[in-house]
Formats: C-alpha cells, structure tokens, sequence
C-alpha cells in the first residue's frame, strides 16, 4: 500500500510538477548515444522552490585528470552557460547569490568541436548580440577549510580537515557569487 501511494505521488510529481524531466532525460538519454555518457545534477531550486533533476552535458563537467569517479573526486566543476543574466540577477535579489556588479560577458570564439557541432545541426556558434549571451558561471563543488569556518575538535582546537562546499564563480568578472556548505 505504501509502495502504491509512493509510486503514485512520484508518477503525480515527475508529470505534473517537475513537467521538466522526461524531456529533459530523453534529450540526455539521446545525447548518452553521441558521447557515451549522461549526467544528472540534482538540487534544491530556490526560483522553483522544488527539487530539479537537469542534464549536464558532458563537456560542461570539469574534474581533475586524476579522478576516477565524480564521488571521490577532490572537485567537481559544472560551467553554466544557459542561465540569463535576468535569472541570475533574480537569485541575487532573493539572497542566494550575491548582489555584486557582473561585468558584461566577453564574447568568445568557439572551440573547434562547439564550432563543428553547431554548423552540424545548422546553427550559429556565436550570439548575435553580445547582449543575448549568456554569462558564464564556474558552480564548484570542493573541500575547503575557510578560516572562521574550520572543522574543530571536541576541545574546540582546529582539525585542519576540509569541509564540502559549493562554490560558485562568475567568469568574466571574477566575482565570488555564493559559497555555501554541502554538508
């Protein structure tokens, strides 16, 4: 019976509520065929006010050379170029990130494979405008041991050991937007 009630409150949820994810699976799902693997992030949005499932596409996932898998990786890096300047302005206003002034992206050439792949599905690498392209964020997940902030023993005495944080960076102006615990 709870079993049912968990299923139909899943089902309710991933169709009605987060309407996002199978389509946002399927084009994941299709992409695992041209480069052989698939990332889900899953987080708290604060806009949506829900949990979100969203693909990230593999080229956007940076991890140290040495890392053999994302859970023992000493950093995991997503680069965000999909977020308008109007949203990330919204999550200064509520407080996630902070209200610091960003600086207009610059406008960079493609790589070679952006370049390749937008000609192959028939689109333009480059935004027309440079007021249509997006800012680039850097959202790191990492250890860090902040001054203020060290993990101490029972007497009270730093440890020295590093805490989970999630870090994230605007590119272009170099601005810390948000560090935050990932504990």
């Amino acid at each position: 019976a709870d079993a049912n009630a968990l299923e139909q409150d899943m089902n309710a949820y991933l169709t009605t509520t987060a309407t996002e994810y199978y389509p946002d699976t399927d084009k994941m799902l299709f992409s695992v065929g041209f480069g052989g693997c698939g990332f889900k992030k899953v987080y708290h949005c604060p806009i949506r006010k829900r949990p979100v499932s969203e693909s990230v596409d593999a080229k956007d996932l940076i991890v140290p050379s040495s890392a053999t898998d994302l859970r023992n990786s000493i950093r995991v890096t997503h680069r965000i170029t999909d977020m308008p300047a109007n949203t990330i302005r919204l999550m200064q206003l509520m407080g996630v990130y902070r209200d610091v002034e960003l600086n207009q992206p610059v406008q960079s050439t493609p790589n070679p494979v952006d370049a390749k792949t937008s000609g192959v599905i028939g689109v333009s690498a480059n935004a027309m405008r440079p007021e249509d392209q997006n800012p680039t964020l850097y959202e790191s997940l990492c250890e860090l041991d902040i001054p203020g902030f060290e993990d101490v023993d029972d007497d009270g005495n730093p440890t020295g050991l590093k805490l989970p944080y999630r870090v994230t960076i605007d590119k272009d102006s170099k601005q810390v937007l948000e560090i935050r615990r990932n504990w």
